[in-house]
């Protein structure tokens, strides 16, 4: 990834120091987006303390991570660990999140630049404007290291590099748990590549020309996959979790990934779809691109390379993907900008710009007023279709998790139980919080419901009708004896839950401030 020349060096400063102040300022503030954010805080604190985790009993006794855990973002954690450690691990995870978020601005820079594509600088800044994409990569967590990898890989796929790409793909698995991604890209340009070796062999005959057996089963469209493949199987392996990662990767690959409880259990809403309309709306500067560089695409069809055939499909799938998950859209924003910017960029290349301007000079005054006017609204209107972008972004970022939510709360527990004793927290979405807070407890569940339920269906139940309050008779029973908790912690808003403990009677309230309230469940119980 070495710049030619120090006036190449310069773009990359330019790009990287402007995407850096634009997600600074993002980030500038005391909340975080996404409670999972401090989980990957303080795993990164842990790791630097005890080394890599290879148990998890904080989660052990009422999910499958008990058997089958793996930190399945471990070189993210990994690298976090330096921003966390020198810093207050809130505003080093913060700016680590900058850090990779602007990495990756200038790594799709640099994939734009080793594919030729004029204008790369000004296409990668509109990355900016993209706000889907804006606020996956501020959320933080391990996206942006994801496409980091991905944006690498794709390179390494149409420049045939394929020991590279076997690299990137072992140290996929142990960046990221989706490092499937890698697999899925690779799959798709063996299909466009043997699309293309057919349609070729069926338009173009001639002498010499192989079978249609042997054109599906040629070593140069394969190699990628299999290079791929390879790579991620040998991370799976060579891996500090296995053999248990396998059994992780099922669950979160095939279960939540594939499967999906989402009808059943309640999962994080980026498992849910994105309606078509608002995404298009939401990325509108990348619909307009896309239509543009569609029409490009078909008028001079004849021009494209499957290259540009790769970047469609590759784009379109990840179109399908966001209408199933709303988590797909960091995928589908940058290789969609991919597709339109490759094709647009080969476009303008072409155009005579003095041309077009000498023939406006030449119109008729009245046309000429017609078309400053159309250029003075875009002119006003774009502007303040980004800036109003920047800021719903930045208030959707500020308006979220405070990083002091739980620490008094977390702090008593900690003084006042023995390490290991069970928590029972009213959401599982509490559960990264508290545990940044206080690894002294172990709790309920968190990360993924997907994996309570799996673990025990009744179990996972009875813990949704408690926490949603419509459970109200035999709490304490329930409690004591089939989750074994010592100790119950209610935040405020979880009102129909605080209530039925309280009405119960017979689990003495021990702390209470604005926003939790504990209960401790006594050794013995006596009848209602």
């Amino acid at each position: 990834m070495r710049p030619k020349n120090p006036s190449h060096l310069t773009n990359y400063a330019i790009i990287f120091g402007l995407a850096f102040i634009f997600f600074f300022v993002l980030q500038y503030n005391q909340t975080l987006a996404d409670p999972d954010s401090f989980y990957h805080a303080k795993m990164a604190l842990l790791t630097e303390d005890h080394g890599i985790i290879k148990t998890f009993p904080w989660l052990s006794d009422f999910t499958v991570l008990g058997k089958a855990y793996a930190d399945q973002h471990f070189l993210y954690h990994v690298f976090l660990i330096p921003f966390v450690s020198w810093l207050h691990p809130i505003a080093g995870l913060k700016l680590a999140t900058v850090v990779l978020a602007s990495l990756f601005v200038l790594a799709f820079y640099w994939l734009l630049r080793r594919l030729r594509v004029k204008y790369a600088i000004g296409f990668s800044l509109l990355l900016l404007l993209m706000n889907p994409l804006v606020f996956r990569l501020s959320l933080a967590k391990a996206p942006s290291f994801s496409l980091i990898l991905l944006t690498i890989g794709i390179y390494f796929i149409v420049s045939r590099n394929w020991k590279s790409l076997l690299v990137l793909s072992f140290i996929y698995v142990w960046a990221y748990g989706g490092f499937a991604v890698i697999l899925l890209t690779s799959g798709l340009y063996l299909l466009v590549d043997v699309f293309a070796n057919l349609i070729k062999k069926t338009f173009n005959p001639g002498p010499g020309q192989p079978s249609v057996i042997k054109m599906l089963f040629l070593r140069s469209s394969w190699t990628p996959l299999l290079s791929s493949l390879t790579g991620v199987i040998l991370g799976v392996i060579i891996n500090p979790y296995f053999p248990q990662n396998l059994g992780y990767y099922r669950y979160q690959l095939f279960e939540i990934g594939m499967k999906n409880y989402q009808q059943i259990v309640r999962v994080g809403g980026e498992w849910y779809s994105y309606a078509p309309t608002s995404l298009i709306s939401d990325s509108v500067f990348l619909s307009i691109a896309t239509l543009i560089a569609l029409a490009v695409f078909i008028y001079y069809h004849k021009r494209q390379t499957r290259r540009e055939v790769f970047f469609l499909v590759l784009a379109a799938l990840f179109f399908l993907l966001t209408m199933k998950s709303r988590r797909y859209v960091e995928y589908y924003v940058p290789l969609g900008c991919l597709f339109s910017f490759t094709v647009l960029g080969a476009w303008l290349k072409e155009l005579k710009f003095r041309s077009y301007w000498e023939r406006f000079l030449d119109l008729k005054p009245r046309k000429k007023i017609l078309i400053a006017l159309v250029g003075v609204y875009f002119f006003v209107t774009i502007p303040t279709i980004i800036v109003r972008g920047f800021f719903l972004e930045r208030k959707d970022l500020v308006n979220g998790i405070p990083y002091t939510k739980f620490q008094e709360a977390s702090e008593w527990l900690i003084d006042h139980s023995q390490r290991g004793d069970i928590v029972f927290h009213s959401s599982w979405d509490e559960f990264p919080i508290l545990f940044y807070h206080n690894d002294v407890n172990n709790y309920i569940g968190g990360l993924d419901l997907t994996f309570n339920y799996l673990y025990n269906k009744d179990l996972y139940q009875k813990w949704v009708d408690i926490t949603t309050g419509s459970m109200r008779n035999n709490l304490a029973e329930t409690i004591r004896n089939d989750f074994h908790a010592k100790y119950v912690l209610v935040s405020q808003n979880h009102t129909a839950m605080k209530n039925n403990i309280r009405n119960d009677g017979r689990l003495e309230q021990v702390y209470e401030d604005s926003e939790a309230v504990i209960f401790k469940v006594p050794c013995c119980l006596t009848t209602p």
